[in-house]
């Protein structure tokens, strides 16, 4: 199974390109803004073949985690997650 992600307008395009399947089932998909889930879809995979979702783009880190019988399968990310500054001086607590 082959997934890519890809930004058209303000939509995030998955293309997934599924080479075999050890049964016909449901794959799991959830969409992440950040840390937040903004929408989660369930595809229908028959067998092999290519398969197509569409989820909302915004500005910043995204991230689409694909799930089959409840493991992780694949992520896929589009943007740049937002890391500390490591110069930036946090409250430790008591040291």
């Amino acid at each position: 199974m082959v997934a890519r992600l890809f930004p058209e307008g303000g939509e995030a395009r998955l293309l997934l390109q599924v080479e075999r399947l050890p049964r016909p089932g449901y794959l799991h998909l959830k969409w992440f803004r950040e840390e937040a889930l903004l929408q989660e879809k369930a595809l229908f995979l028959e067998g092999p073949g290519t398969y197509e979702a569409r989820f909302p783009l915004e500005d910043g880190y995204h991230r689409l985690l694909g799930l089959w019988e409840g493991r992780p399968l694949f992520q896929v990310d589009l943007g740049t997650p937002w890391l500390p500054d490591p110069e930036e001086v946090k409250d430790q607590g008591d040291r």
